[in-house]
């Protein structure tokens, strides 16, 4: 669950101070010219929520946490082989020293963020690691948007995918498949890109 507003109290701000809430707070901003921010409230606790769960049914908590699932990096880490572990860890540990840097986990992938505009989007395989890095639309007169990245592969890893929404606009996206050690590197390099054009 999401929750925008131009503020929060600080009592508001010191509920998602748990690794594990089950929602996040966005505060946004309008400023001249048309020019709008939105940052979220991010915790500084590692604490997890279930330390203060009580045993009453009636508690809103309980209710709360029993209605939404919070997803954990062990949620996905756990589908891999022991050699694909090792090549996560690298890839992670890499990504991570990257200032203004973060992680967020959901039910189907761990995404990695510049600030608040996610870099790519990665699935995990028993496998396999598949990265998806966002390209960006295009109007049905084939015009890129003004943010349109194009990704410098010269070996050929990603491959483009492309959808049509409802409104007739398409958007693109770059898939790149990581199976082995000895590929890092290069799939940092193309990630890096990316993270650079934030």
């Amino acid at each position: 669950m999401l929750f925008i507003s131009p503020a929060f109290s600080r009592f508001q701000k010191n509920s998602v101070n748990f690794k594990d809430i089950p929602f996040e707070l966005w505060e946004i901003r309008r400023f001249a010219g048309g020019i709008i921010s939105i940052d979220q409230v991010q915790a500084s606790s590692k604490e997890s929520i279930d330390q203060i769960i009580t045993t009453q049914d009636s508690s809103v908590i309980n209710q709360v946490s029993s209605e939404i699932r919070v997803y954990h990096e062990e949620d996905h880490v756990s589908k891999l082989s022991p050699a694909m572990c090792e090549v996560w860890n690298d890839l992670r540990t890499n990504l991570e020293d990257r200032p203004d840097s973060s992680f967020y986990t959901r039910q189907a992938y761990i995404g990695f963020k510049r600030g608040n505009k996610t870099a790519c989007f990665i699935h995990f395989g028993k496998n396999v690691l598949r990265i998806t890095i966002a390209r960006g639309e295009r109007t049905e007169d084939g015009e890129r948007a003004s943010n349109f990245f194009d990704l410098d592969d010269y070996k050929k890893l990603a491959v483009e995918k492309d959808w049509t929404y409802k409104n007739g606009r398409t958007g693109h996206n770059y898939a790149i498949t990581l199976k082995r050690a000895e590929d890092i590197a290069y799939v940092l390099q193309l990630i890096e890109q990316k993270y650079k054009s934030i």
